[in-house]
């Protein structure tokens, strides 16, 4: 019974990795080049390749064409798509993307501002681990600014 179920196993196995292999090795060579171009200040091209990702799912990839839509470079700049990428990102757990979409709904960039949307996703980036989420949000319990003020949660 064992030895019928073997070829099958191994034949699931050989079709994932080579799904693997056709997703996500072109994926990760689009990753490489796009960080390479960005470090040397090629920027145009850092956004196309992380354009490319970006549209396959890859968080890592979504948040960082937000920071170049959000900073004009490679492209024009523009808070709306800056918006929409960290947006991407956040949803997918992303604690830093996380922290860039609440300060564009604590600044009004790109969308209306709205300190509930603001702190919502402050405290995602918070609980994701992202230092500076928790710092701000510590403040924020300690004096009562947007939030009720709770020490206890401060000091957490």
């Amino acid at each position: 019974m064992l030895r019928k179920l073997i070829f099958p196993i191994r034949i699931l196995l050989a079709l994932l990795l080579l799904g693997w292999v056709f997703f996500y090795g072109p994926l990760s060579s689009d990753l490489s080049k796009a960080r390479r171009a960005y470090e040397a200040g090629n920027f145009e091209t850092a956004f196309n390749l992380y354009r490319k990702v970006a549209r396959r799912g890859h968080a890592g990839a979504q948040n960082i064409l937000g920071i170049l839509y959000e900073d004009g470079k490679g492209v024009a700049k523009d808070d709306k798509q800056a918006v929409y990428w960290y947006t991407k990102a956040a949803e997918s757990g992303k604690a830093d993307a996380q922290f860039f979409l609440a300060r564009k709904y604590l600044l009004g960039e790109g969308v209306a501002m709205d300190n509930k949307r603001a702190v919502y996703w402050l405290t995602k980036s918070a609980e994701g681990g992202y230092a500076n989420a928790q710092y701000i949000l510590g403040l924020m319990y300690d004096t009562g600014e947007m939030v009720a003020k709770d020490n206890k949660q401060a000091v957490y």
